[in-house]
């Protein structure tokens, strides 16, 4: 019986532990478990939009809110995401809509 090569397994890094892992997305309550974050951190990240959908985390056709933590490490490495920074430039503010004025 063959073994998958621990090269196949991405590694992923949550604070000063390493998981391998085969997944690129994980479930909300696996990651809580692993990074230590509550639900109520993780979608508060959401709002603030300091984590983006379909980058950070992302709804599943099941309903169920998936984790990218590939991306939350880039997040936490980085500080403010690199989608912030766009939105935050003088050249986004002044290109947004009356609509979406404050």
């Amino acid at each position: 019986m063959n073994m998958p090569s621990e090269k196949c397994q991405p590694v992923i890094k949550l604070g000063p532990t390493t998981y391998a892992s085969p997944l690129r997305w994980i479930k909300l309550t696996v990651y809580c478990q692993l990074s230590g974050d509550s639900p109520d951190a993780v979608h508060a990240r959401r709002r603030k939009q300091q984590w983006t959908d379909g980058l950070h985390c992302k709804l599943g056709p099941d309903g169920n809110l998936w984790i990218n933590p590939e991306e939350v490490n880039k997040w936490v490495e980085n500080g403010e995401s690199h989608n912030q920074k766009i939105l935050s430039s003088p050249s986004a503010r002044n290109a947004r809509s009356p609509a979406h004025a404050a």
